[in-house]
């Protein structure tokens, strides 16, 4: 709280010696003055125009890399499934090779149900 007291009451000097200093200067060179700051002004705010164009282009380029991931991952490749389905088939097909497996020991992979 203290440092935000300083700093205020520093920026409050500055502006008041800001003011003196322009209540001494002769009609001409206020003008001048004014007509720089009215330049730094502009020339501020075309800066932060620019910088906010820069970050509405760098959410929407990153809007359509996070799309195009998505249309990737959802890509059906040549066999003509979708990454799921074939993990899905896979799966399915190692499952019934265990079984296959197991049925030579004479047990059983299916659940019985209690009675």
């Amino acid at each position: 709280k203290a440092e935000k007291r300083a700093q205020k009451r520093k920026l409050e000097e500055e502006e008041e010696a800001k003011v003196l200093a322009k209540t001494m200067m002769s009609k001409k060179g206020t003008r001048l003055y004014g007509r720089m700051q009215h330049g730094i002004e502009l020339k501020q705010a075309k800066v932060a125009k620019l910088e906010r164009k820069r970050r509405d282009l760098d959410k929407l380029e990153k809007l359509q890399r996070r799309r195009q991931d998505i249309v990737t991952k959802n890509h059906k490749p040549e066999g003509g499934q979708t990454m799921l389905k074939a993990k899905l088939d896979r799966l399915k097909s190692e499952r019934k090779a265990i079984e296959g497996d197991y049925k030579n020991t004479g047990g059983s992979m299916k659940k019985r149900r209690k009675k």
